[in-house]
């Protein structure tokens, strides 16, 4: 196997993690969005969680926007075994009553395949 498909299974491997955890975040499903985050927590922009306040976070965080979804629009992705790694997002946000989207745009550390610390900046949406 060459270094190249190697590289682009472990891509792949973390790629369908990542997909994996924003379909939990879509279907407001807390606990499995919890089981991403490692047991150990994540800080999310140099906050300290437990994966359940993670989830928790999320849940607040989007519940003002009934029905939104979380649109991943261009992935990045650094690793060399698709279980550790560093995953760039720019993520499109539509929700109901609204034909504007907004973006954030976030980098996620990745260990053993769960989610260990979270930067991310959200654009500010027009009025």
């Amino acid at each position: 196997m060459s270094a190249a498909s190697l590289d682009s299974q472990s891509t792949t491997k973390l790629e369908f993690v990542y997909r994996a955890y924003l379909d939990a975040i879509n279907a407001r499903d807390w606990l499995t969005v919890a089981s991403y985050i490692s047991s150990s927590g994540a800080v999310h922009n140099n906050r300290p969680h437990t994966p359940e306040q993670y989830a928790e976070m999320c849940n607040v965080t989007s519940s003002p926007y009934k029905g939104i979804k979380f649109i991943p629009e261009r992935i990045l992705i650094n690793t060399v075994d698709g279980k550790n790694g560093t995953l760039f997002c720019r993520i499109r946000f539509e929700y109901d009553g609204s034909n504007e989207p907004f973006f954030e745009h976030v980098v996620y550390d990745f260990e053993e395949g769960k989610i260990t610390r979270v930067d991310s900046i959200v654009e500010d949406r027009k009025p």
